[in-house]
């Protein structure tokens, strides 16, 4: 999911400290500057609830992923030494209103109110995101758990918030060890927790997590998230204390996870570390594509590693990527700078 909506940035800017708003105004960032090596800084946060994600399995995705920005988008990247925080004290960051947006955003689906909701957002969502509603209906057909009744966007949402629903309530009553529920109620599998802490001081271009992110809300739906249930397996969106304006969330959890409704949504598979790690650097190098060369989602294409995976079956998708079939300004997608942009509020 890359899509950080110019709406919610203006609703947005009113959160924003007094001094933001005295400094900062709105604007499109510019494409960085790929033409030499970009050194990127990674923060590690941990839920301490879950499995950590510690050094050597970072230090094992991020060498992964320069070489696949460099294979797939013919970028050299380097990583400075990760650091790492916890995830309550990453909540401390993000100020009282701005919680109480992320909040406001969320959608309760045992709610019908909040399924009907739901549903009207996507219809918007996909509007707003003017893709190929052919290729979209291609890509999601097989994963659907009700078939489309025709191929209309307003179909297409129903359909999507539908099977977003039924396997959101599956993430919604697993249990960890200690008892409480995978999906609890202290904001941090909200996607919006993680898009919010682009605005907070974070002087980072990657987040790493242990955390699943796994939600409905009200802006911001994707096809391919739905598919999951709500789930987000990277996120980029704007950052106020990133070198180029963006910065790329990654969750590990549906990598490294074994749990039930994870290997479900991997059609049985579970995974070793290494192929676990290798999957990740993948979606990490997809997000990379959005934050440094602004690309979108070439739905029609399985040989481009922008194309997001089908559910988490990572090992299919990483099994299609091909770079020499999916180029560099091959199209719309694919082409710099033309579809994403990303707006600007750093202190000047």
């Amino acid at each position: 999911m890359f899509k950080i909506l110019i709406r919610f940035l203006l609703i947005y800017l009113l959160f924003l400290t007094g001094i933001f708003a005295q400094d900062a105004e709105q604007k499109f960032v510019p494409l960085p500057v790929t033409s030499k090596t970009i050194t990127l800084r990674s923060l590690v946060i941990n839920n301490e609830r879950l499995p950590l994600l510690e050094a050597n399995r970072v230090k094992q995705i991020l060498l992964n992923t320069q070489v696949l920005v460099h294979q797939h988008l013919g970028v050299n990247v380097v990583f400075v030494e990760p650091k790492f925080s916890n995830i309550k004290i990453a909540k401390l960051l993000i100020r009282k209103d701005d919680q109480d947006w992320i909040k406001d955003q969320s959608l309760d689906l045992s709610s019908h109110s909040d399924v009907i909701r739901l549903k009207k957002a996507m219809r918007i969502d996909l509007k707003l995101g003017g893709e190929n509603i052919e290729d979209l209906i291609n890509y999601v057909k097989p994963y659907l758990l009700k078939p489309l009744v025709e191929n209309s966007e307003v179909a297409l949402a129903d359909a999507l918030s539908e099977t977003q629903v039924s396997l959101m309530n599956r993430w919604g009553v697993q249990s960890l060890q200690d008892g409480s529920t995978l999906l609890g109620n202290d904001l941090f599998n909200q996607y919006h927790f993680w898009t919010t802490l682009g605005f907070a001081n974070l002087p980072f271009e990657i987040v790493l997590t242990n955390q699943l992110i796994a939600s409905a809300e009200v802006s911001e739906n994707s096809v391919h998230s739905a598919l999951r249930g709500g789930v987000s397996n990277g996120i980029t969106g704007t950052s106020a204390f990133s070198k180029h304006g963006a910065f790329s969330v990654l969750s590990v959890y549906p990598f490294y996870s074994a749990d039930a409704t994870t290997v479900e949504l991997r059609k049985g598979k579970k995974y070793s570390e290494d192929e676990a790690a290798k999957y990740a650097a993948a979606l990490l190098a997809h997000e990379l594509g959005h934050q440094l060369l602004h690309l979108g989602h070439p739905f029609n294409n399985p040989s481009c590693i922008m194309r997001p995976p089908q559910r988490l079956e990572f090992d299919s998708w990483y099994k299609n990527l091909d770079a020499s079939k999916c180029n560099l300004n091959s199209s719309d997608a694919m082409t710099p700078g033309k579809t994403v942009k990303y707006s600007d509020i750093r202190k000047k």
